[in-house]
């Protein structure tokens, strides 16, 4: 399975609960129409300092995009292009 489909099948927290202060995340980011997703690690999330339309392009921060997250832990390792712990 391709990295992208994997990360794409898990299931994903949403952000009515964050991500424990400091702890290493994937963030996944969703276009409205479910047809661009975007994946990133966030090592150290910071609920304080985040901000999600830092993450999109001008023209994107009009849409309603959705953000999820994973701790870092429940990710890595599961694929082989993922890093085997928290690197």
């Amino acid at each position: 399975m391709k990295l992208k489909d994997f990360l794409i099948s898990l299931s994903w927290r949403s952000f009515s609960t964050y991500p424990p202060q400091m702890a290493s995340i994937y963030l996944h980011v969703s276009s409205p129409d479910g047809l661009n997703h975007r994946f990133l690690r966030i090592k150290q999330f910071n609920a304080v300092t985040f901000n999600p339309e830092m993450i999109l392009l001008p023209h994107e921060a009009e849409d309603r995009y959705q953000f999820s997250w994973l701790l870092a832990g429940e990710v890595e390792g599961r694929h082989p292009e993922l890093p085997q712990g928290d690197n």
